[in-house]
């Protein structure tokens, strides 16, 4: 009996050992997107760390590395977090650029601490605009945006940085290292993103800055900014709207690659968020979408549809407020939208809670693939635009388009001749399938994220029973 319950404190001893000994790596701690304003640093945050339990508040130190290089190391090994003087120095020798304090007792979905620096008051600590963690294997990805690092001499671009981080399971003055990682060195990382968000244009631009004397290479999900409280600036991912995911890009040594998306109609009103993933870290970056006030038309729907060389658009209206009228637009090849017609609002005095029917033929006999789209005229001058729709060209043999085919981005438009239900297969040479949709209904689909090489097309109709196939070629740049 001695012998057994002399073992079983020995496994508890072993397993709180154990325990003890979790893993608290800090890596890939980097500094994006690095600006000056009035003197002042402020760049993005992001740093990987393993999973822990032990990790329910983190806390973490950047300094310069000329401030580093004085700080007293043997503060992170064990005992009590560090006070102010053992972060700022003893007159303000050494002073920590940012100190930052999150909550990471809900993890994955880490907050800013209401605690503040729980060790030391004194200590002051900031936040940036957004804080996200993505899971990552076994580690998690910290991702913290428009960080104030102090004063620099207004030269950011150059400064380099040194860090530590450590976490604690308590959450009182007397919060003890639980496990720590110090003296990880940073430079700016090689990409600055900018871009803007446009209502009228239903477009968002990103632009992605390469300041390295090397190609990067990555990939970008854009999100709309509608989930939860809509346009707080808070990026929250289960929430807000995939838009697009895995765009990928890449960019020459000391050059700078712009990318171009549409807003879908219904997200037109909301902020555009891009997260720029490289292989060392995440740039998460919020588009903000220019004047753009609540659309005064509900539309309920809209198609394009040809008949030899006219094409039917007709579109209904769930409700309209103050609408004078409509502006059919129609684009063709790669020139401008143009008005084709307008259409007088149906609306008594311009306003209506009923829906709304309107229809218009449009004399179209363009070999190639047009888009239409409606824009409402409102009263107060104002306008908003509808979706957009893809009608294939006149004369076209087969039931579906295809373009550009060749493609040199990875990106397929198929447009069929009317909205019926689809299944869509895309399988390489050796029939291996890449990209399947089922249940298809809209008249065009885009087809994303395809390599280099040959693919066959093949589209199912459920209605007819029958199947078109088409060739695709992929020649990326």
């Amino acid at each position: 009996m001695e012998k057994f319950l002399l073992s079983f404190f020995f496994l508890g001893f072993l397993a709180v050992k154990q325990l003890n000994a979790q893993p608290c790596t800090l890596s890939n701690l980097q500094i994006t997107n690095v600006q000056t304003t009035n003197g002042q640093c402020y760049a993005d945050v992001t740093f990987d760390m393993d999973r822990n339990n032990g990790n329910k508040f983190v806390y973490v130190h950047i300094w310069s590395q000329a401030n580093f290089a004085k700080v007293d190391k043997s503060i992170f090994k064990k005992g009590a977090g560090p006070k102010y003087t053992d972060l700022f120095g003893s007159g303000n020798s050494h002073p920590v650029s940012a100190t930052f304090a999150i909550d990471n007792f809900n993890s994955p979905t880490p907050t800013w601490s209401s605690y503040n620096y729980r060790p030391d008051p004194s200590v002051p600590v900031v936040k940036g605009s957004s804080l996200v963690v993505n899971a990552i294997g076994s580690i998690e990805r910290y991702t913290i945006t428009n960080v104030p690092l102090g004063s620099t001499g207004g030269n950011c671009t150059t400064a380099n940085f040194d860090g530590a981080v450590w976490s604690t399971q308590a959450n009182s003055t007397n919060s003890h290292i639980h496990c720590s990682s110090v003296g990880k060195a940073v430079a700016a990382a090689p990409l600055t993103i900018t871009g803007s968000a446009s209502c009228a244009a239903a477009k968002f631009t990103i632009n992605i800055k390469n300041t390295s004397g090397s190609t990067v290479s990555g990939i970008i999900d854009t999100y709309s900014d509608n989930g939860g409280s809509p346009n707080n600036g808070d990026f929250d991912p289960a929430n807000d709207k995939l838009l697009y995911d895995n765009i990928s890009f890449s960019v020459a040594a000391n050059s700078t690659t712009t990318i171009t998306r549409t807003i879908p109609f219904q997200y037109l009103n909301y902020n555009v968020w891009t997260q720029v993933m490289i292989p060392s870290t995440t740039v998460l970056r919020m588009l903000t979408i220019s004047s753009c006030s609540p659309l005064p038309v509900k539309f309920q729907s809209f198609t394009a549809t040809r008949n030899k060389q006219n094409v039917a658009v007709k579109w209904q209206t769930a409700s309209e407020e103050a609408i004078l009228g409509f502006n059919v637009l129609r684009l063709t090849d790669d020139g401008d939208w143009k008005v084709v017609a307008y259409v007088p609002s149906q609306a008594a005095g311009g306003f209506s809670s009923q829906a709304l029917s309107y229809q218009l033929s449009d004399v179209n006999a363009f070999r190639g693939i047009s888009q239409y789209r409606i824009e409402e005229i409102a009263m107060d001058g104002k306008s908003g635009l509808s979706d957009i729709k893809m009608v294939r060209g006149d004369e076209a043999i087969s039931k579906l388009s295809v373009y550009p085919n060749p493609s040199s981005d990875g990106r397929i438009n198929v447009v069929f001749d009317n909205n019926a239900v689809r299944d869509i297969t895309v399988t390489d040479l050796s029939g291996r399938i890449v990209k399947q949709l089922r249940g298809v209904s809209n008249n065009s689909v885009l087809i994303e994220n395809l390599n280099t090489g040959f693919y066959n097309l093949q589209v199912f109709d459920r209605t007819t029973n029958e199947t078109a196939t088409e060739k695709l070629i992929i020649k990326m740049r």
